[in-house]
């Protein structure tokens, strides 16, 4: 007997910069006119617009025709792994390599016997290394100095939730706009490298000029709505001098410069900031939060803010 079989129409693909396009067309019309208008069918407009965050966002080549399923993670269990590396931070504990290597032995050592085992002789704990850097690296972990803290981050949290309501209860009324927040912070350039090439057997001294780094302070402010306010940046100079007279004219617009001997906030720079950059941004009664640096805190600095 002839037995004839349909033949099935080939399932047809969309590009992704086709899809964002027709995301945006969504806006303006529904899926049932958009679908007349473009062959598409309209579970495949629907779908695409539930997935708008997720198009949006993707970074790659448009022209893909899907977002790709993503690396495949070796080590078992991640979603376990990730979670006591989390805690482990969250506790304010020092995180190694070592620490994911005993958490694998004792969940699952098998896993970790198998890959071993696979490697090539001598390089077993290397390429087991590699793995879990690039592991870090993909879970939004990176590898830092630690630093050292007086007190826990709990303990922080707390103070900080304790100043906050204290601060929203005395200045009850003040609208976001109408609060300032403002700091400093050392800026480092020019900074000595870590390590140079050298002649084999040779010395690796440089000259005392190139072992020191070069500093500014830069003078942030901020609204408490999250506006940001413009930088002082404040150089290492003379008051006065050929850096203040000649070169300022040439720097980017639209921020502020100063300069002080050391490149240190002082009386002097912090009435320039007070008066010149943040007077023009008051336009209501307003509160300017500072911590308590002498030059925040002295008197003529309390007189010029007021």
């Amino acid at each position: 007997m002839l037995s004839i079989h349909p033949t099935k129409k080939p399932r047809k693909s969309y590009t992704l910069v086709f899809k964002l396009n027709a995301i945006g067309l969504l806006q303006f019309t529904g899926p049932t006119e958009l679908s007349k208008l473009t062959g598409v069918p309209i579970a495949n407009l629907k779908r695409w617009k539930q997935k708008t965050a997720v198009l949006l966002a993707f970074e790659g080549n448009k022209r893909r025709k899907n977002l790709g399923a993503g690396q495949p993670e070796e080590i078992p269990d991640t979603t376990a792994l990730v979670a006591y590396m989390n805690k482990m931070r969250d506790n304010e504990r020092a995180l190694t390599c070592t620490h994911l290597v005993n958490f694998i032995k004792r969940h699952h050592r098998h896993w970790l016997q198998e890959y071993l085992e696979e490697k090539k002789k001598g390089q077993e704990y290397r390429s087991l290394l590699k793995l879990l850097q690039l592991f870090c690296a993909r879970h939004g972990f990176t590898q830092q100095k630690p630093a050292k803290s007086k007190k826990r981050q709990n303990e922080l949290e707390e103070i900080r939730q304790a100043f906050a309501v204290d601060f929203y209860r005395v200045h009850d009324g003040f609208s976001p706009h109408a609060i300032f927040n403002v700091d400093e912070t050392a800026v480092y350039y020019d900074m000595p490298p870590n390590k140079i090439w050298a002649v084999r057997g040779g010395n690796s001294k440089i000259s005392s000029g190139e072992k020191q780094s070069y500093r500014m302070t830069a003078v942030l402010g901020a609204r408490a709505n999250g506006e940001k306010l413009p930088i002082l940046f404040i150089m290492r100079g003379q008051p006065g001098g050929h850096i203040e007279r000649s070169e300022f004219e040439s720097f980017p617009m639209g921020h502020f410069y100063a300069v002080q001997e050391s490149a240190w906030m002082d009386e002097r720079v912090w009435t320039y900031n007070l008066e010149s950059l943040l007077k023009p941004q008051v336009r209501e009664p307003s509160v300017l939060l500072v911590d308590n640096f002498d030059s925040h805190v002295i008197a003529k600095g309390h007189k010029t803010a007021e």
